[in-house]
C-alpha cells in the first residue's frame, strides 16, 4: 500500500516550475546565496500554520544587488533535507527543495525556511527540522521581465568553484562559523517576538552550549555576543535579546564574507 507520506511529496513534487509573477520594472536577480552547513539538524517551530527556523547565509556573488526581505530563493546544489518526525519518534529524510520555502530574512545573511503545518500533519508528522548539508547554493526565483537573471553558466559557477572557495573559507571558517552556529542557533531558540526573562535566556544558551558540543573558544565568541546583548537590552538599547543577536549575528557574517569576496577578487 501506498503510504499517505509518499502520496504527499508525489503530489508537491508535480507543481510547476517557481516563476515569480512579472511585475513592472522587475529589478535584476539578486545575489545567490551559500548556507552555512548546520553540521546538525535545526529543529522548526511551528506557531499557528506555519513551521520556520533562520538559517545562516552568506553571499556568493558580491557583483549583484543584495536581496530584499522577503526575496524567494530555490535550490540549486547541495543537499537541504527535511526530517519529518512522528510522534513514536520515527523519522523520515526527505529533499528539502521538495516542500520548503526559502525566503531572505535579512540582507543576504539570513534565510528564512518554512514549511505549512497542514503539510508536516498529512506526512503523518508532528515536528520537523532542517539540516543543511555541504555546499548549499540558493538562486532567485526566476521573475518575468528580469532584465539581467542568472544563466546557466553563471549558475554552475556560483555553485560550483565559488561555493568551493566559500566551503573553505566560511563554513569551515573555524572558531568564527562555529559561533555563527551557536548563535543562529540561540536566535531560533528565542521567541520570533517579544522579550524573555533573563533567567530563561540563560537557560536556552545552557542547553544550546549543551546540545551543540561546540568547542571552548566558539562558545566564548558567541557567549561574548550574548552578553553584550543582555547588557543593551538591560540598558534599553535593544528591543529584545533576538533582535540584538540577528544584528550580532549577521556582522560576525560579513566578517567572514569579506574575506570570501577578497579571495574571489585576488584569485
Amino acid at each position: 500500500m501506498v503510504s499517505r507520506f509518499v502520496l504527499v511529496i508525489a503530489a508537491l513534487t508535480i507543481l510547476p516550475p517557481m516563476i515569480a509573477a512579472p511585475f513592472a520594472g522587475a529589478a535584476a536577480a539578486p545575489q545567490p546565496l551559500g548556507l552555512v552547513a548546520s553540521r546538525g539538524p535545526v529543529p522548526l517551530a511551528c506557531l499557528a500554520g506555519e513551521c520556520a527556523a533562520e538559517l545562516s547565509a552568506f553571499c556568493l556573488q558580491q557583483a549583484r544587488d543584495i536581496p530584499a526581505p522577503g526575496a524567494r530563493y530555490r535550490l540549486a546544489g547541495g543537499e537541504l533535507s527535511l526530517i519529518a518526525i512522528a510522534a513514536d519518534g520515527k523519522t523520515r529524510r526527505i529533499a528539502g527543495d521538495k516542500v520548503l520555502s526559502l525566503v531572505v530574512e535579512r540582507g543576504y545573511s539570513s534565510v528564512r525556511v518554512t514549511l505549512p503545518r497542514r503539510v508536516l500533519e498529512r506526512m503523518g508528522a508532528v515536528r520537523a527540522a532542517v539540516e543543511v548539508g555541504e555546499r548549499v547554493t540558493l538562486v532567485p526565483v526566476a521573475v518575468a521581465g528580469d532584465p539581467d537573471p542568472l544563466d546557466e553558466t553563471e549558475i554552475a559557477t556560483v555553485s560550483g568553484p565559488l561555493r568551493g572557495l566559500g566551503q573553505r573559507l566560511v563554513d569551515d571558517g573555524g572558531v568564527a562559523a562555529d559561533a555563527i552556529r551557536l548563535a543562529n542557533g540561540l536566535i531560533n531558540d528565542l521567541p520570533e517576538t517579544g522579550r524573555v526573562a533573563p533567567a530563561t535566556a540563560a537557560r536556552l544558551w545552557r542547553d544550546r552550549i549543551a546540545r551543540t558540543g561546540a568547542d571552548a573558544a566558539a562558545v566564548s565568541r558567541a557567549g561574548a555576543m550574548v552578553a553584550r546583548c543582555r547588557e543593551r537590552v538591560t540598558e534599553g538599547h535593544a528591543f529584545s535579546l533576538r533582535r540584538c543577536l540577528e544584528t550580532l549575528h549577521d556582522q560576525e557574517i560579513l566578517l567572514l564574507n569579506q574575506r570570501f569576496w577578497q579571495s574571489v577578487l585576488g584569485s
